[in-house]
């Protein structure tokens, strides 16, 4: 599996918990491991997990 920096793992985290699934209320989000953050965001993010750190370094970009 994949490994991410802390930074990127906790956008993952953020995105996960304000997506209010069904099956995954927010305050559960803490208690995934990073390889379901992972796996969560490459099955549920539009473009999967590509497009969310295409995002995310657009993002970082527009912010400088």
């Amino acid at each position: 599996m994949t490994t991410f920096d802390h930074a990127t793992i906790k956008a993952m985290r953020d995105w996960i918990a304000d997506c209010s699934w069904p099956d995954l209320p927010p305050e559960e989000v803490p208690d995934l491991t990073d390889d379901e953050v992972i796996q969560g965001v490459r099955q549920h993010y539009d473009g999967g997990l590509e497009a969310f750190l295409a995002t995310m370094l657009i993002a970082e970009r527009l912010a400088v």
